[in-house]
């Protein structure tokens, strides 16, 4: 499917390879809904027709995700109808979608925010998450494809971390000793329960033992947010 003329002129819109990923999940997962073969069959299909499909599948995202999770979903079909000169109402279909959600504002978290994230989840791989979000600055999107081979000593109990490894946005940052820490802790769970770590192992894996899916961090981290957000209102 991945050389058909529809799925081709979609990522000919997309400039980075990280996008490419998310958006290329979200329009999967629309045509898994839409009970579709390919992706040339869906343009084809009556206007009006994916209209209604495009409308019915916000009313279930509204019932499980966040409005930003929707935003990067609805955007990735909007632009693959877009780019294949499909004519739909998106005005409407945007004017959709629930209240957007600012847990905490529009400010970046604070020391004391990270700590009440830490506090709050009693899970060793959230509390790795956080501490490697925290330290490393890295964006959300860019954690689901991090492998072991991608972290290296430097000293000092840090390490350095590739982002986006073989690809043109590929960089380095790094992570302070207790993110070391909390990914070591991490890593021996999972050892402990049978899995045979290599180089080639995802940092962080779902409780299926599956690789996370690109936006699977950005609905964790709001889910984690609002516990946030709720103590500090208690707290106030």
């Amino acid at each position: 499917m991945r050389d058909q003329r529809s799925i081709l002129l979609f990522e000919s819109g997309i400039k980075t390879e990280a996008t490419l990923k998310g958006y290329t999940y979200s329009l999967d997962q629309f045509l898994k809904f839409c009970k579709v073969i390919d992706y040339d069959s869906l343009v084809k299909i009556d206007p009006k027709k994916i209209q209604i499909m495009i409308e019915d599948y916000l009313m279930i995202c509204k019932k499980k995700y966040s409005y930003g999770t929707i935003d990067n979903f609805f955007s990735a079909i909007q632009l693959f109808f877009t780019m294949n000169d499909v004519p739909l109402n998106f005005k409407k279909i945007r004017k959709m979608f629930p209240e957007r959600e600012k847990p905490l504002g529009d400010k970046a978290y604070t020391t004391k925010d990270v700590k009440i994230l830490l506090d709050t989840t009693k899970t060793l791989k959230f509390k790795a998450l956080i501490h490697l979000l925290a330290s490393s600055g890295v964006r959300a999107g860019s954690i689901h494809d991090m492998q072991i081979k991608d972290l290296n000593d430097v000293g000092n109990g840090c390490k350095s971390l590739r982002v986006y490894h073989d690809t043109k946005d590929e960089y380095f940052t790094f992570i302070s000793p207790e993110a070391v820490q909390a990914l070591d802790i991490y890593f021996e769970q999972r050892i402990s329960k049978g899995e045979k770590l290599s180089e080639d192992s995802y940092l962080f894996l779902t409780d299926t033992n599956k690789k996370f899916a690109p936006e699977y961090v950005s609905i964790t981290m709001c889910r984690l947010a609002k516990k946030v957000h709720e103590r500090k209102i208690t707290n106030s």
